[in-house]
């Protein structure tokens, strides 16, 4: 704000005589012609030369100094004032250093409102004021904001904004230097070195690296120098050839049966039973290299729980067919001589069974019937199997997993004191008793499915075969196992 001094209001009034007599004479009658006074109405007085003084010059108008100079309005205005230059105010706030020339108020330089801030645009308001006002208004300039690594940079609300950064490759770094990035001073790319001590990596486990003063990474570190490998499973690790390795961990225990390695410093032996010899059906064999019992290989016979068990037949029902201490026994029954009888009557009972099993994968695999004649076929087929199979397991001497129905038992007799080939031929007679019927059954569906077209004529015709077959087997089969209780009979009488 610029405000107006005192000299410089006298002056104003001065050179404003003319609106204001009484202000005028003041400053202009006192009498004397000063230096810088082109005339002095108190006094009389004016200076030649003047074109502005002819009211000035004693009333004659000859130039010649007269005895008084009246005072008038022209006199005050165009002479009493500074001829010389001097400081004055021109009437606007917004000029400095105003001075008189040529008998004017002249305004200098302009105010000075600059704020150094690019980003404004600044000026004066008010000029005709006593008070001066600089205002600052934004622009949108292009400008610097001092970062080299932007670009574009403008003016936004009064403040200079960088504009797209400068982008730098994102390249690994080298050793002892930082990531890539913009340097602000002078916009260029680059990766700066570390400082001096920094830790590095050459990539060796066989050396301590350090940065030098040079950005380069220093290494320090002797061949057969301990280090780690980072690996759990290698002992006594030592640099060799500029490789870092140990010794791998021994974890074998001398079993074959055991699966030996190292995981995460720790030996583990997993047992693995399936390197041991086959299991049998009376024994297992397990990898346990701990069982004092355990062969060379770690592996150990595991029976207790098949002992006595059954297993595979020796096809003779007069021996006892069981594990015993992990082998199949076939030991002598208590009573060979009363099971002896049975032999012919097992034999048969073992080729039926047989021959109704080939039957039913013949018609399975083979017979393409049509209707509901091959499910009937099977069914048939699949009972047989059924009865011939359990009166098989009875006669030697097994359990047949099933007990045959109570009404098959009607009409026959057992003594307490029957065989063994009595006891086993009467509960097989059980089995076998409906065993004739299914066979004609068989036969019968046999002959309709052939009558209405639902099987050809050579398939019909080989199952009619071994149909009948199977029909003379079964009852000669009963007619056996019957023939036993008569011979029972004989002896009790």
């Amino acid at each position: 704000m610029r405000t107006i001094s005192s000299t410089v209001i006298g002056l104003l009034l001065v050179c404003v005589g003319a609106l204001h007599p009484r202000l005028a004479a003041a400053m202009c009658g006192d009498g004397v012609l000063e230096a810088n006074e082109e005339c002095d109405p108190g006094g009389g007085l004016h200076r030649l030369g003047n074109p502005g003084l002819s009211s000035c010059d004693g009333g004659g108008g000859d130039g010649v100094p007269g005895s008084e100079c009246f005072y008038d309005f022209t006199c005050c205005k165009f002479n009493c004032q500074f001829a010389n230059p001097g400081p004055c105010f021109d009437g606007n706030v917004c000029t400095t250093n105003d001075a008189c020339s040529g008998g004017a108020c002249t305004g200098g330089a302009p105010l000075p409102c600059g704020d150094n801030n690019p980003c404004t645009d600044d000026a004066c308001e008010n000029p005709g004021a006593l008070t001066a006002t600089c205002v600052h208004v934004n622009n949108t300039a292009p400008c610097s904001d001092g970062n080299a690594c932007t670009t574009i940079d403008g003016c936004l609300g009064g403040v200079c904004t960088g504009g797209l950064p400068v982008q730098c490759l994102n390249n690994p770094p080298l050793p002892c230097h930082g990531p890539t990035a913009c340097d602000p001073a002078t916009g260029q790319c680059g990766s700066p070195a570390l400082e001096d001590g920094v830790a590095c990596e050459d990539g060796s486990a066989c050396t301590i690296d350090t940065c030098n003063e040079r950005g380069r990474c220093e290494r320090e570190g002797a061949e057969g120098g301990t280090c780690d490998d980072e690996d759990p499973c290698t002992l006594d690790d030592r640099c060799t050839n500029d490789v870092c390795a140990g010794t791998p961990l021994v974890c074998d225990d001398g079993a074959a049966c055991t699966a030996d390695f190292c995981d995460a410093g720790t030996c583990v032996n997993a047992a693995e039973s399936s390197s041991c010899p086959a299991s049998t059906e009376c024994a297992t064999s397990e990898c346990s290299p701990d069982d004092p019992a355990a062969d060379a290989q770690g592996c150990v016979p595991r029976s207790g729980d098949l002992e006595l068990s059954e297993c595979s037949e020796d096809e003779n029902p007069c021996t006892d067919d069981r594990c015993r201490v992990g082998a199949c026994a076939h030991d002598a029954v208590a009573d060979p001589q009363g099971c002896q009888p049975l032999l012919p009557s097992y034999r048969r009972a073992v080729l039926l069974r047989a021959g109704a099993e080939r039957v039913l994968t013949y018609v399975l695999d083979e017979v393409d019937a049509g209707g509901d004649t091959g499910d009937r076929l099977v069914e048939q087929l699949e009972a047989m199997s059924a009865d011939l199979d359990a009166a098989t397991r009875v006669l030697a001497g097994r359990d047949a997993g099933s007990e045959p129905p109570t009404a098959a038992f009607r009409g026959l007799r057992l003594s307490p004191t029957a065989t063994t080939a009595q006891q086993r031929g009467f509960i097989a007679l059980a089995f076998l008793r409906g065993t004739p019927g299914r066979v004609q059954t068989f036969l019968g569906v046999v002959s309709q499915g052939r009558r209405r077209r639902e099987l050809e004529s050579d398939a019909a015709g080989e199952l009619r075969r071994n149909g009948r077959i199977l029909l003379a087997g079964t009852k000669a089969l009963k007619g056996d196992l019957k023939n036993l209780q008569k011979t029972f009979s004989v002896f009790q009488r």
